[in-house]
């Protein structure tokens, strides 16, 4: 789907793009996705059956197999992650055998998503760091700003921004430079998050209006469902709420369309949470299929937002008891998830990583000064001999000048040598008339 000229604009500039009379209408939509969540999305399901029809078909052991194989692992993670976590196996195992650097990125890239959904931030991170090793050692520069991207959204849900930001923006500087439409996109979209979490929401709308152009050139659902979501948030918090339901509802949309069920639970979860005028039953409602979609997903972080916002809404409802069993039940995943002992353990493994980063990179350093001392020892070795050759030349050119002109000098000599006996033969024939006459007499 490609935005319309509305979506282009700033978001606080579009006013009531639905009217009150239409909220019935908005009833029934959320019906028809309820009952239309049961069903796999077509598109999507049709693209893993054909990767896995093609992997299994295909004799060789290559690193198109590999690609493929990463492929179905990264479509796979939010729908079916004990399959997906069997072909991150496939192509970390192909990838060690072929001793293929890529693919090892690929693998560790797949592990992160994979820890992340699960709530390891720490493995998850770890995992990602690994993945721009390996990147970086090869050139990787697609790789590893995803990988950098994934950093942020690991310290996003440990709701450390400041450190978010920091990769979101390293990401998004690779990114232009390979021109990675997408990429910077999605970099956009997740600072803007920080914002909005921060209560930053006019440097949220510039993130997002930055990004925005970037969506839509990549015409891609899964992006601009992410887009659409935010410019919901923002409608809602400046109290807009047509205009946040026609986002909220673009952003379901969108997601329905890519098949893409995170991005469906992160716009009912939002569209609960900033729409404070909705009936608290029509929230709880939002919320529940949030938390469908979580489990289906095996989304733990998810799940325990679904389960928090599910409480604050009966406790909203005078339902204590409702209340009291969704924050039992958010407590027991919150705790695991969001321990202090994970994100200071995910701190101190990303701090451990930047310093060894930073000694290969001296190390690096390294190497290439001593491979550039090789080289100007070996340039000025060259020079030197050059130099001694060209004296040498000059020396035998010299020699054979001199030779030349000593040999000049002495047939100048004889010649002239020559002339003076040939000059004194002929005197002294003149000065003896007998030897003339003698000479005469015998011819």
């Amino acid at each position: 789907m490609i935005a319309d000229s509305a979506t282009i604009k700033s978001a606080f500039d579009i006013k009531r793009c639905i009217t009150p009379d239409l909220r019935p209408l908005r009833a029934l939509f959320f019906l028809l996705i309820f009952i239309e969540q049961a069903l796999p999305s077509a598109a999507q399901a049709y693209n893993v059956d054909s990767l896995i029809l093609w992997v299994n078909t295909h004799p060789k052991d290559d690193s198109e197999k590999i690609h493929k194989m990463h492929r179905i692992s990264y479509l796979l993670s939010e729908t079916d992650v004990n399959k997906s976590f069997s072909y991150y196996k496939r192509v970390a195992g192909l990838s060690d055998s072929m001793n293929f650097t890529f693919g090892k990125a690929l693998a560790s890239t797949n592990l992160g998503i994979l820890l992340s959904t699960a709530g390891n931030f720490e493995a998850s991170t770890m995992a990602f760091f690994h993945a721009v090793d390996l990147a970086k050692s090869i050139g990787a520069n697609r790789v590893e700003a995803v990988a950098l991207n994934n950093i942020g959204e690991n310290f996003a849900s440990l709701k450390d921004y400041y450190k978010c930001r920091e990769y979101a923006l390293e990401a998004i500087a690779i990114n232009r430079v390979i021109k990675s439409m997408r990429g910077v996109a999605l970099n956009y979209e997740l600072l803007s998050r920080c914002d909005l979490e921060q209560g930053l929401y006019e440097n949220a709308k510039a993130n997002l209006d930055a990004g925005m152009p970037y969506a839509i050139q990549t015409r891609e659902n899964y992006v601009l469902s992410q887009f659409y979501a935010g410019y919901g948030k923002l409608m809602a918090i400046d109290d807009q709420m047509d205009s946040a339901i026609y986002y909220f509802n673009k952003a379901i949309i969108s997601a329905r369309e890519a098949g893409d069920i995170r991005n469906e639970y992160q716009a009912y979860l939002a569209e609960a949470r900033f729409m404070k005028h909705i009936p608290a039953t029509e929230r709880a409602s939002m919320l529940k299929h949030a938390l469908m979609l979580a489990d289906q997903t095996h989304f733990s972080e998810g799940r325990a937002k679904a389960l928090e916002q599910l409480s604050a809404v009966y406790d909203e409802m005078s339902n204590k008891d409702s209340s009291m069993h969704f924050y039992r039940l958010f407590r027991t995943v919150r705790d695991s998830l969001f321990s202090e002992n994970n994100r200071r353990n995910t701190i101190v493994n990303e701090y451990q990583w930047a310093i060894n980063r930073k000694e290969l990179e001296n190390n690096n350093l390294k190497e290439v000064a001593a491979a550039q001392q090789k080289q100007i020892a070996f340039k000025n070795i060259l020079l030197f001999l050059v130099g001694i050759g060209f004296l040498l030349s000059l020396f035998i050119a010299f020699l054979l000048y001199k030779s030349f002109e000593a040999r000049k000098i002495k047939n100048e000599s004889q010649y002239k040598q020559k002339i003076a006996e040939t000059e004194m033969q002929a005197l002294q024939a003149q000065m003896n008339p007998h030897f003339f006459f003698q000479q005469f007499e015998q011819h």
